[in-house]
């Protein structure tokens, strides 16, 4: 799932993972590939490593793939738009 981020960050990388590696609910940030936001819902076969930025919070993980599919469908189908909200925890 992506979002597109409204701001360009040139901060190093400390980590970075392969998509195909990282597990459900993993928060990426991209710059190479478009300046995106990228939450994992469910498997990937991508095997490009991304900056790693967190993940969802714990109580988030039973519903973060029925989020993914909506979005997925909003894009393709009823055109829904959906909002992301990031914030630090302490």
């Amino acid at each position: 799932m992506y979002a597109w981020a409204p701001v360009v960050s040139t901060a190093k990388v400390n980590v970075k993972e392969r998509q195909c590696d990282a597990p459900v609910g993993r928060i990426r940030y991209s710059q190479g590939t478009g300046n995106k936001v990228i939450v994992q819902y469910g498997e990937v076969t991508e095997d490009i490593a991304t900056p790693v930025l967190g993940e969802i919070l714990p109580e988030y993980a039973d519903d973060i793939y029925k989020v993914g599919r909506a979005v997925l469908e909003a894009t393709f189908l009823t055109k829904e738009l959906f909002f992301l909200k990031m914030e630090p925890t302490s």
